[in-house]
């Protein structure tokens, strides 16, 4: 029996503590794995823990998950919190989850134990979920050929299509009827591109009477309000007043049931990002059968295709002098995502099969069952 000591968070509404969750309730299934977890801080202490995101079975799954016994090593140690530790532990083995969106790591992401050498050897074995995060911790000095791409997956008992009548039913909850809804769910902060979205939005319901955008922050971790506010500033005066009455946002934690049906009530996504380790939105989205609008060039063309994504045009920029890392990103086109909102709004036969096309990638190729099968391969290699 192999044993895994996983170093993570938990019951946190947070990516990290999602992917850490889920691989780890997909490991108790496996019968050959011995699972131990040793919770790692919070990124910010004054985070606290939340119930109710998932099921009350299995909430209790993550909670009975064993610290591993004094003098227990096992045979590999999993990190999966941040900041990253590239440093050895006391297994045979020591793998780290590590993401780059804007092409290099901050030194603020990076331990206080992990030095250069760490980075460099060749022993460290780092995981990151896509091509495009990979590229940014070879930049950063890591070594290519330690670090392993294991995108990440989708639970397919939640993040599923509904039924019409499922369908129908939550958009009478929400108020829906007779609208177009674009969703956007995330932090808010700059490298989700809400400005574009609000620009893009002003421009499309001039001829769409019936587009309106759901956002959804998350102020219990980050200063989601306040980020959106400062995205509101940067609209010309004419744009806000125009589009306020099309604009709904909430903020408040939801379990991934309650995100679930979003993503099932909604018509479209919409991610116009400048930089993501993965974006996991878009392939839940997807995975319900919510056609995409995401950026073109970036980590979400590990896991997308044409079937059920329009892709935004964008240009790679690089950013910083000799006295500042040298930052990499996309700078989407505005003016694309407006042509792309309008298209999607007005060929509903490719609505159609992007419904289907979807979920039937996601979930053929990107389960948590398809992700621990190579995270496990990684890590008991």
């Amino acid at each position: 029996m192999a044993k895994i000591i996983i170093e993570g968070w938990r019951f946190l509404p947070h990516s990290f503590a999602t992917v850490n969750q889920f691989q780890c309730l997909e490991f108790l299934r496996r019968p050959h794995i011995q699972l131990y977890h040793r919770d790692a801080p919070y990124w910010n202490r004054n985070w606290q823990p939340v119930t109710g995101l998932l099921g009350a079975a299995e909430e209790t799954a993550l909670r009975e998950i064993p610290s591993p016994p004094r003098n227990e090593n096992g045979d590999v140690t999993f990190r999966c919190g941040c900041p990253f530790d590239f440093s050895s532990s006391s297994s045979r083995r020591t793998v780290t989850f590590a993401t780059c969106e804007f092409g290099r790591l901050s030194p603020d992401a990076v331990a206080a134990g992990s030095t250069e050498a760490n980075l460099a050897d060749p022993d460290i074995t780092i995981v990151t979920p896509s091509n495009w995060s990979r590229d940014g911790l070879i930049r950063s000095g890591l070594n290519p050929d330690s670090i392993k791409i294991v995108p990440h997956g989708v639970d397919s008992a939640i993040f599923h299509p509904p039924d019409q009548r499922e369908r129908t039913a939550l958009r009478q909850k929400f108020g829906w009827e007779g609208s177009f809804i674009f969703l956007h769910i995330s932090a808010m902060t700059p490298n989700k591109g809400i400005p574009d979205i609000l620009r893009s939005l002003y421009e499309v319901a001039q001829n769409a009477p019936g587009a309106r955008l759901v956002l959804k922050g998350l102020d219990s971790l980050y200063a989601s309000t306040s980020a959106l506010n400062e995205s509101l500033k940067k609209l010309p005066a004419h744009i806000l007043p125009a589009i306020r009455s099309r604009v709904a946002y909430t903020s408040g934690d939801s379990s991934y049931e309650d995100i679930a049906n979003l993503y099932k009530a909604a018509d479209a996504y919409v991610a116009p990002y400048l930089g993501e380790g993965f974006n996991l939105p878009v392939l839940e989205a997807a995975a319900c059968g919510l056609p995409v609008i995401c950026t073109g060039g970036g980590a979400t063309d590990d896991f997308t295709t044409s079937d059920f994504r329009l892709a935004i045009h964008s240009k790679l920029q690089i950013t910083g002098d000799a006295n500042n890392p040298k930052m990499v990103y996309l700078q989407p086109d505005q003016k694309h995502l407006t042509s792309l909102m309008r298209q999607i709004i007005e060929d509903a036969s490719w609505r159609h099969n992007a419904r289907s096309a979807g979920p039937d990638h996601v979930h053929e190729h990107f389960t948590w069952k398809c992700a621990v099968d190579k995270l496990e391969a990684e890590l008991l290699a």
